[in-house]
């Protein structure tokens, strides 16, 4: 199955990045195509192909409801 996940960008030391880089890890191991996009550059990973995200220039609370809205359509 091919996979996409959108991540901010984060290190591996946080819970959460630790979680998202499990995730990605399990998903590689059972054979799926995983995709990862996020805006900046990430740490990459084995078997993860990266996609660059561009985002608006806009305050964080604004980029959010700008994707949820376009997201919608």
């Amino acid at each position: 199955m091919r996979i996409l996940v959108i991540a901010r960008p984060f290190t591996f030391h946080g819970g959460v990045e630790s979680a998202t880089a499990g995730l990605l890890r399990a998903l590689v191991a059972h054979g799926h195509d995983v995709h990862r996009a996020s805006p900046g550059r990430q740490p990459s990973q084995v078997g993860v192909t990266e996609h660059p995200l561009p985002m608006p220039p806009l305050p964080s609370s604004r980029r959010s409801r700008k994707w949820s809205v376009k997201g919608a359509r």
